[in-house]
């Protein structure tokens, strides 16, 4: 468990890539990783599968520069900052809900094996689902799950 203090307060792509790497060198089962950021909110990162961390892992492990962001001229950067941006301006979401929404919709998206999970207020942790619903014509829909 480590904590975030300003700068990048959520889960960050570091946080994600280092998670799936030990898991990937080491093969030890090292398969969570807590956060807490500042504002006392708590995530989990969570290697579901194993072998699609890995190859998440091979495929983006040059895509991000510490401490921990997506370099915006890749496929996966690209992606998530076109995420985040709808959902900061279209959506009003406050720049860390959208970050946090965003690396969970590109955690499931990029088949990466690995889950965002949020404390509840009653402790226990629940998957954070972002699902983007594409229309012909005007932006996507967003729709948030918090998984039971």
């Amino acid at each position: 468990m480590h904590i975030h203090i300003g700068g990048h307060p959520e889960p960050s792509v570091n946080d994600i890539i280092q998670l799936a790497n030990v898991n990937a060198i080491t093969n030890s089962g090292y398969t969570t990783e807590f956060v807490v950021n500042e504002n006392g909110e708590k995530y989990a990162i969570v290697i579901i599968d194993a072998g699609k961390a890995v190859n998440f892992y091979n495929a983006y492990k040059n895509s991000y520069a510490a401490p921990g962001v997506w370099y915006t001229d890749t496929k996966i950067g690209r992606k998530f900052y076109d995420i985040k941006n709808l959902l900061m301006l279209r959506d009003h979401q406050s720049e860390l809900n959208a970050h946090m929404l965003a690396q969970a919709y590109i955690l499931k998206e990029f088949k990466s094996g690995i889950s965002l999970l949020q404390q509840q207020p009653d402790g226990t942790f629940h998957e954070v689902h972002q699902q983007v619903i594409k229309h012909r014509n005007s932006d996507p829909t967003f729709i948030t799950t918090i998984c039971p």
